[in-house]
This record gives C-alpha cells, structure tokens and sequence, in this order.
C-alpha cells in the first residue's frame, strides 16, 4: 500500500471519528497505523487514536498511542510534537487517577526549554488538565488556581471546548466540597457553550454535562429531575459505547434509588457500575461506588458487611490520594464503630479524620469552621482561597483583602 493510500485510509477514520462512529474509526486507524512510513502522519494518527481511546474509556490505550507519540516526536526532534504528546501522555495518567504523574508530565512541559518556542494556546490545556489531577487528590485551592488559567487562555485564544471542559471541572470542585447550586450554576454555565457551539463537538461533553447535573439535582433533593438528566445521559453513553460514563451512570441510577429507600434497585446498579470500573481502570469512581454500596448495607441492617465496604474504599482512596475520600471512609467508619460500642476503634478513625481534615485545610479564614463537611454555600476569591459565603460579605464591609494571604481582591472569583 502507498502513503498516498494509507493517507487517505487516516482521512476516512476521522471522517467516521466525526460522526460519532469511534469504533470504526479506531479500526480503521488500529489496522493502518503500521503501514505508515511518514513521521508526522504516524505521530498525528497516534493523537487521533489517544483521542478515540479517551473518547470510549480505554484509558491504558490512550497512555500506550500517547507513549509512542513521544518515540516518534523524539526521533524528529519536535518540540511541538513533545508538547501534544506529553498533554496526552499527562491525561491518560489523570484518567487512570495517576494524578503525581500526570501533574510531572504537565509540569515538565511547561517549564521546560522550548517553552518559548512553543504554542501558547495549549498552555490552557495543560492547566486544565494539572487542575484536575489536584482535584483529584483534593488540593482544592491549588486546583481553582489552575483552573483559573485555564479559564484565562480559554478566553484569551477562544477556546470554547477549553472554556465548557474548565467549566464543568469548577462545578465538581464544588459539588465536592458541597455547594450543589454552585456546582449546578457551572454544570449550566457549560450546557450554555455547548448550546451555542457545541452542536459538533463530541457527543462525550453533552453525556458528561448531563450527568453531572444530575448529580446535584440529585444532591438537592430533585430526584425525578435528577432521574431524567441521567436518562439522557445514559442514552447517549449506550448509544456510543461510552463505558465510562455508562459506569457513572448506574452509580447515579444507584444513589437515587438509595436516597428513596430503594435497595434492592440500588444495589446491582452500584455492583454493574463498579464492574466497569475495574474494567477502565477508574478508581477514583471506584471509592464512590464502594462507598454507596457501604451505605446500601448499613440501611439494610449489615453492619459487618458494611465496615467491610467502607475499608475497601478506604483502602482505594489511600491508593490514589484522594484525601477528600478519605476523610468521609473514617467519618463512616467512626460512625460505624460507635453504633457498635467499639470506642477503641471509634477514637481511630476519629484521631485520622481530623488529620485528614488539617491535611486538605478545609478551614474558613475568616471564622474557623470547616466548609465541605456538609451542605453550605462558599466563595473563591481571586486568589483561589475558599471562604462561607457569608464570611466573604462580611470581611469584604471589613477589608479588601483576603484574611489568609492578605492579597487585595475586589469580587469574588467564578462569579
């Protein structure tokens, strides 16, 4: 076969990548990628195979064609080549909750000696992507700092997928720590740029959107809402094959279920949902699971059962650093042990939860309370330190400056 041939073979896998058919185009690309002779065609359908890879949830995939991206980009001596790879190589370490590794690669890349050369506008990308693996590891202020920049370039080079993506990762960041309007005001903010740009984009970011507003509507009590945001997003999972979010799906399925009482519908959905986990290699999503169905068992009377599951997810959590995860395995735990009069082990996870709690800092600087233990509303200031909403309007008739690093700030950030 000709490059002229194996050209035009590249060309028909991403017409079918474009119209949502990434199965096929994953075939066609897979089968035609070792006839390719040209550096630059093979390195540039390596990036069409990462981004199909991610697209369908095969994670390791998408670390193996972004690994040889860089031998290719390496072997030509392509500083701009490393920069696409690398990118890759530190989003398939987020995807797989390698979150260290992932913020190495991004790190490594910004600061290293061809940055001057370089494409400014993927800078955004990279800030995006280390924001999401601190978030990971439940470094909340350093991850809306990122996010922030990420923000920035977005706007600045008109990068809306950057901008809808940043969008959704701040409202997680709040859904996290517990402010569910917040959370559901930047899910909404993402669906606006996806109704107004997004009609050929990745059907992925439309599932993604979907579900995540499910989940807080879910938080906030609208269950038949929540149900019917996460029907859509489930269509179209089934539809594309998208195991990821089908997985994420069924725990949303299963923590409806749980909240009206429905056990026996919660479970196996917990049980599918964690299945396809294992399968892609989510274990941050695993923690989440294992953690509702601990709930599931606890409602149902089985206390020892339920311990059991909990120290799963504590174990998992421990694994990938998710401190966030961890703090709420020994709240469950401690809760636990005191129903069972075991103060011993009580007092444990009582002492561990505390020291997860200092670890992430999730202290007001303005009254010393802790935010993200329960529902509350919250503020970032510019200078990505959180406060209680009602403390930053306070301080703010006060002072102008933050009252943990001082900075001057005028409004609030992500407002």
């Amino acid at each position: 076969m000709g490059q002229r041939a194996v050209k035009q073979h590249v060309e028909e896998g991403l017409k079918l990548y474009d119209a949502h058919n990434i199965d096929a185009a994953i075939t066609k690309w897979t089968k035609t990628l070792p006839k390719i002779t040209e550096p630059r065609l093979k390195f540039r359908t390596l990036g069409y195979l990462a981004s199909a890879w991610d697209e369908v949830g095969k994670y390791r995939e998408m670390l193996k064609a972004s690994i040889q991206q860089i031998d290719v980009a390496n072997s030509m001596d392509a500083d701009e080549l490393r920069e696409e790879a690398y990118l890759n190589i530190a989003r398939s370490n987020e995807r797989l909750c390698e979150y260290e590794k992932a913020i190495a690669y991004c790190k490594h890349s910004l600061n290293n000696a061809f940055v001057g050369r370089r494409r400014k506008h993927t800078f955004g990308r990279f800030y995006h992507c280390m924001g999401n693996a601190h978030l990971g590891l439940s470094e909340f202020c350093t991850a809306l700092e990122h996010f922030e920049n990420a923000l920035s370039y977005s706007q600045t080079y008109d990068d809306r997928v950057l901008e809808c993506r940043t969008f959704l990762s701040v409202g997680g960041l709040f859904y996290q720590l517990r402010d569910y309007e917040r959370s559901q005001y930047f899910y909404g903010k993402a669906r606006e740029i996806l109704g107004d740009y997004g009609a050929r984009w990745s059907w992925k970011m439309e599932t993604v959107c979907s579900l995540n507003i499910a989940m807080a509507q879910r938080k906030m009590g609208r269950l038949t809402e929540a149900m019917e945001s996460c029907e859509d997003a489930m269509k179209i999972a089934l539809h594309q094959g998208d195991r990821p979010s089908q997985a994420e799906c069924l725990r949303c399925f299963a923590d409806i279920h749980r909240n009206r009482g429905d056990i026996e519908r919660a479970y196996p959905r917990y049980e599918a949902s964690l299945n396809i986990m294992v399968e892609t290699g989510d274990r941050y999503g695993q923690v989440q699971v294992l953690s509702g169905m601990a709930k599931v068992l606890v409602m149902n009377k089985q206390f020892e059962k339920g311990m059991e599951m909990n120290k799963k997810a504590l174990e998992l959590a421990l694994a990938i650093g998710n401190k966030l995860s961890l703090l709420r395995a020994h709240f469950r735990l401690e809760m636990l042990y005191r129903s069972l009069g075991d103060f011993q082990q009580m007092r444990e996870h009582v002492v561990k939860y505390t020291q997860a709690l200092e670890a992430m800092e999730l202290y007001c600087g303005a009254c010393g309370d802790t935010y993200g233990e329960k529902p509350d509303r919250i503020e970032a200031l510019p200078c990505s330190h959180i406060f209680h909403s009602r403390c930053v309007e306070t301080t703010l008739q006060k002072t102008t400056g933050c009252p943990d690093c001082r900075r001057v700030m005028l409004r609030p950030v992500y407002v």
